[in-house]
């Protein structure tokens, strides 16, 4: 065999990680796959995730689009190992589906392959990421170099943490999160793995994703989607019948729904698309697109339009799913014995609203928000905005900002102020993953909730342009100027397992610390009441509070738990002393027995065989005849019996009158205080 000698140990790690790296890309998890899809289901990933799919089975509300909450717009095919959201036209496999969810970028199916092994698989590979899998193949590197302090690679060649499968027990979370039973406790595993926050090059994250795209796809998805819309009929229709567009329609909605004039909808060549015309349409049979306003998306490089954002004009409807993405007609499906036209839906990530009216001009503060309306009314009041059409910025249209705008350019993102804080925690996890990218001048605006969250809710409440453009300038002043959260906290944060390197980007720099600094005790608090795993993810919102309210909860649980003991406490003791036989001296207990009244001398001789003199008083002040009588018969016919099932202590028990219940009417009834003893 050839030997390969190395200048040092890191030229040695770095070709035994090369090595090793492909082999487990391009052969371990190949030879796995299959494993890997039998575990892949829709059942299984809806639990995973804990989708709501309270409608229909293999469906659930799209965890991808704005605005999604409809229980059946994302639908997983079993069958095909694929899903698709017929509301946003996102859809792909099943690793893909766990890419998107995880927010897997580099070599994102390879991860998605390592993340599916680990938790539906069951199958523990001993790594969860090629990054955790090239650090643990390192520490075994170096290990073996402070043995032998050998340079030559052939001597490392029998390393190989695919066949080195570690014997943990399986991973269960998403997050770095196990919920660990002991003692009827949960105890939070930390992570071995550091938390890094990686400086990333656009450029070559774009070459990655578009070679995956070429395995997969045979091309660029940006350009089968121009190639797609080339080709649209859909899109044909819409520029060459002009009678398509019921325009009073459209101008009454924009103005109602978002204060947009009505020269802006012409600016912008929006649709309003009625059922009455849906006979005019190419195909016929096509009504996905009825009653709905139609928002155009232009190519930022040809002009031409690429597809459309088609919002629903029912604002009552609760079953209509309110957005689609459609680029053209599909085909003739048939489905319970009804057929009907699907469609080609149009992949919004490789494109920005408005982009094409702005990539020439010089511009040094540029907004970007959710809603392509928002877009809209922002630039009718004169500022330069942009719209991904999603809560989301994805690294294709960050790059398109880049690659137009600069990294300098003073991004602010306006993003959805709304309840379930979808948007402003995204704003957060897409000003991260700018920061990555070297932007370095993002900041994120809010509304005054109270008012609106986002700009076109606002307009419509005040329906006056000169206060809204002062609101805004204000909102823009107390906008957050980005600021990633200091590497350390991070880790720390990381490192008490309970949010995962994901999660981690999606909080507020700005309360990292607070929440490292009550993480420990949050910790002690779901050990005590034995959380699950999903519990703690509920729950985890308390870590923002201040540290006070954590601990006034944590000693109220600590009374309680204390309390809990002694009840539990005492009642051994009652148990145990009901069984022990009394040990002090006839003569002491005798001074005692006259007071013993209520059970007679042949059932006292009879209870004196069993229990203690502290005992019997107990049953002779707490039990009533008859529970005396029943006492006495178990004792005699040797039946087992726990003597506290019989002591009720009620002050006010009379224990000259034997009285017992009648079932429904509580009635007293005296009973026969005759004995047969």
């Amino acid at each position: 065999m050839y030997t390969i000698k190395c200048k040092d140990i890191n030229h040695l790690i770095k070709k035994k990680l090369t090595h090793d790296v492909g082999v487990l890309i391009y052969q371990y998890l190949n030879d796995i796959e299959d494993n890997i899809q039998n575990s892949l289901n829709a059942n299984a990933l809806i639990n995973f995730y804990n989708f709501k799919n309270t409608v229909k089975q293999n469906r659930c509300i799209c965890p991808f689009h704005i605005g999604a909450d409809n229980p059946t717009s994302l639908v997983f095919d079993d069958n095909k190992k694929s899903f698709i959201c017929y509301a946003c036209g996102e859809h792909g496999t099943y690793l893909e589906f766990i890419a998107k969810m995880q927010g897997f970028t580099k070599n994102s199916i390879s991860e998605a392959k390592i993340f599916a092994a680990n938790n539906l698989a069951n199958m523990n590979l001993g790594f969860d990421s090629i990054s955790d899998f090239e650090e643990k193949l390192r520490e075994l590197i170096l290990d073996r170099y402070n043995q032998t302090k050998s340079l030559i690679l052939n001597d490392y060649y029998d390393i190989s943490l695919i066949d080195y499968q570690a014997k943990n027990t399986k991973r269960k979370s998403v997050s770095n999160l196990q919920t660990v039973q002991n003692n009827n406790h949960s105890n939070l595993t930390t992570n071995i793995k550091e938390f890094k926050l990686e400086i990333l090059d656009i450029e070559t994250q774009i070459r990655e994703l578009n070679a995956d795209a070429v395995r997969k796809n045979g091309d660029f998805s940006y350009r089968i989607a121009i190639e797609t819309a080339k080709n649209s009929k859909l899109i044909n229709d819409f520029l060459n019948k002009p009678n398509l567009n019921s325009k009073e329609k459209l101008y009454d909605f924009m103005y109602k729904k978002y204060d947009i004039p009505k020269e802006f909808a012409d600016k912008y060549g929006l649709i309003c698309f009625e059922r009455s015309n849906q006979s005019l349409l190419k195909y016929p049979d096509f009504f996905t697109l009825n009653d709905r306003v139609l928002f155009p998306f232009k190519d930022h490089e040809t002009g031409i339009i690429v597809g459309y954002q088609a919002r629903t004009i029912d604002l009552n409807s609760k079953n209509k799913v309110k957005y689609i993405n459609i680029t053209d007609f599909g085909n003739l499906k048939t489905k319970n014995n009804k057929t009907y036209r699907s469609i080609i839906p149009f992949n919004i990530g490789d494109f920005l609203f408005n982009l094409n009216e702005l990539k020439n001009k010089n511009i040094n503060k540029l907004f970007i928000t959710e809603g392509v309306a928002d877009t809209i009314k922002l630039t009718s009041l004169g500022y330069n905005s942009i719209s991904s059409g999603q809560a989301n910025l994805t690294d294709h249209q960050i790059y398109l900002i880049s690659k137009y705008f600069g990294k300098d350019t003073n991004i602010y993102l306006f993003f959805d102020n709304d309840a379930n804080k979808v948007g402003q925690n995204n704003s957060i996890k897409i000003a991260y993953r700018l920061y990555q990218f070297g932007f370095s001048n993002i900041h994120i605006v809010r509304t005054y909730a109270e008012l609106g969250t986002d700009v076109t809710d606002v307009a419509v409440r005040i329906r006056n342009d000169n206060i809204l453009k002062s609101l805004i300038e204000l909102w823009i002043k107390e906008a957050y100027k980005f600021k990633p959260a200091d590497s350390e906290l991070l880790n720390v944060l990381y490192q008490t397992g309970l949010y995962s390197d994901t999660e981690i980007l999606e909080i507020d720099p700005r309360n990292i610390k607070k929440i490292c600094e009550n993480s420990g005790i949050f910790k002690e608090i779901v050990t005590k009441l034995n959380f699950q795993e999903k519990e703690i993810a509920t729950f985890k919102s308390i870590l923002n509070e201040k540290k006070e309210l954590l601990e006034l909860l944590n000693d109220k649980i600590n009374k309680l738990i204390e309390l809990n003991l002694k009840d539990k406490n005492s009642n051994e003791k009652s148990k145990q002393n009901s069984n022990i036989p009394s040990i002090l001296p006839e003569k002491t207990l005798q001074n005692n027995w006259n007071s013993i009244d209520n059970i007679s001398k042949k059932q006292l001789n009879i209870l004196k065989k069993k229990f203690d003199y502290a005992t019997i008083k107990k049953i002779n002040d707490f039990c009533t005849k008859k529970q005396i009588r029943t006492i006495i018969g178990n004792i005699i016919e040797n039946k087992p019996f726990d003597i506290n099932d019989y002591l009720h202590f009620n002050k006010n028990f009379n224990k000259s009158i034997d009285y017992t219940t009648v079932d429904n009417d509580f009635r007293p009834i005296i009973n026969d205080a005759d004995c047969p003893f």
